[in-house]
């Protein structure tokens, strides 16, 4: 049984086990507390508590005194440090109380600069501190080019200790911010979060002719790992900075499916190659025999090796036996080994994700619009309209029936998400709000250099 007090990232989170015991409570007058060798591994699985947002149990660690293994070392979840494990055992009728406890991994901003706030600069960092710690939404911070208002807002940024968005209104000087930023906050996770598109042309249909015009688009793989990357950090981190343009408040697939669908492959686990290749392919991930890129994964005899979407190392697991015997970190380019590890977390290569039951609801739902929609194009007489559109719907309908996805799936996504109509989609906003934290939006303008900080 797991349990936990509630709070958010960095607090200790305390878990209960239970362990039922034969003897009668007559029979024993002292708790028993495992000390030494009697001390025994108990596994249970990292886990997000869907009422606290709080992280919670751990990947097998020691019971009865000693030193947990650092899953960071062992190339385990990053979420999880070092602490020691203090259990406690309390008398409760017929069962024994085991207390354990470990910490979520809290990482604080800490801005490194060889400059100090002067001038203006901390009376401004203490007027906007001050206004988002007392709920102040709409703050403007007022500046002469070169006069250091990012530096500003970093420092504002380290005081608050919040996930921050920063908005620009294009790629190019969003790419420059988030290569400051980074430069402010070299330990801290700073992404780069704009459209992926290379090119788009948006469908059309053109009822005369009846010629349908398929929506083209060419995505640029390099800019989706980093969307990728950019939602996974707000999933698992505290400390997130991302820089965004206008993309951030377009629709974007459910967070708690996103996190939900997401892998877990740990040293010893049973599970058989071909169900492993299946598992990467219900995620959405590209099987290959040719070079790997992110989002793609390849059989080699019984290894499997999969680069996650969101990174650039790719990941072999050996599979001896239908157990998995072997993890290891290869660099893609020069194969060179990077190391072993012991678990390996790979999120889902789309952001449009849906579990089989949604699926199946969603389906049914867009059947049921479908044909309401097909008896309003009939009834105004656009009968070629309403034959495209039955043939067009038909055909996604059957591309997510049997892969779980369909070009312009994007155009379901209410349907998918259970949301009603007029209702706001998921949004790059959705992953900030999925924490419960705060989230400061700075936006900066060409015209006069103004910058706002939201709350």
């Amino acid at each position: 049984m797991n349990g936990g007090s509630r709070g958010g990232f960095g607090e200790t989170v305390v878990s209960p086990w239970r362990r039922a015991v034969s003897e009668s409570a007559s029979e024993r007058s002292e708790p028993r507390v495992l000390k030494g060798n009697s001390a025994r591994k108990t596994p249970c699985a990292p886990h997000r508590d869907r009422t606290s947002g709080v992280y919670k149990g751990s990947i097998p660690i020691l019971i009865g005194g000693g030193i947990s293994k650092s899953p960071a070392r062992r190339g385990g979840h990053p979420l999880f440090r070092q602490r020691r494990i203090r259990p406690l055992a309390e008398r409760n009728g017929e069962l024994d109380v085991w207390i354990l406890t470990f910490t979520v991994m809290n990482g604080r901003f800490k801005l490194k600069s060889k400059f100090k706030p002067a001038g203006d600069q901390p009376h401004a960092i203490k007027v906007l501190v001050e206004g988002l710690r007392s709920g102040r939404r709409h703050q403007t911070l007022l500046g002469v080019t070169g006069s250091g208002k990012t530096f500003t807002v970093a420092n504002v940024i380290e005081a608050v200790q919040k996930p921050a968005l920063v908005i620009a209104h294009n790629k190019t000087l969003a790419a420059q911010l988030a290569q400051e930023y980074k430069e402010f906050f070299p330990d801290n996770a700073v992404h780069y979060f704009v459209s992926y598109y290379d090119y788009y042309q948006p469908e059309a249909y053109m009822p005369i002719t009846d010629t349908y015009i398929e929506k083209e688009a060419q995505i640029n793989e390099e800019i989706e790992r980093l969307r990728h990357a950019s939602t996974q950090a707000l999933l698992t981190r505290q400390d997130v900075i991302i820089v965004a343009s206008v993309s951030c408040i377009y629709g974007l697939g459910s967070p708690e499916e996103y996190e939900k669908v997401h892998r877990k492959i740990t040293k010893g686990m049973v599970i058989s190659r071909g169900e492993l290749i299946r598992s990467l392919i219900g995620i959405h991930y590209t099987r290959t025999t040719a070079d790997l890129s992110s989002g793609m994964c390849r059989a080699l005899g019984t290894t499997v090796e999969v680069m996650p979407q969101s990174e650039r190392e790719i990941y072999r697991i050996e599979i001896k036996d239908d157990a998995v015997a072997r993890i290891q970190k290869i660099d893609s380019v020069s194969r060179k080994l990077l190391g072993e590890v012991d678990t390996v977390f790979i999120f889902p290569a789309k952001h449009f994700i849906t579990a089989e039951d949604d699926r199946t609801r969603a389906i049914e739902t867009i059947k049921l619009e479908l044909k309401e929609r097909l008896k309003e194009l009939e009834k105004n007489g656009k009968v070629l309209e309403a034959e495209r559109l039955r043939r067009r719907t038909t055909y996604d309908l059957a591309m997510i029936r049997e892969i779980g996805y369909c070009n312009g799936i994007e155009n379901y996504s209410r349907h998918f998400s259970g949301k009603l109509p007029g209702e706001p989609p998921d949004t790059l906003l959705s992953y900030f709000e999925k924490g419960r934290r705060s989230t400061q939006i700075q936006t900066q303008m060409d015209a006069d250099e103004r910058i706002s900080v939201n709350r």
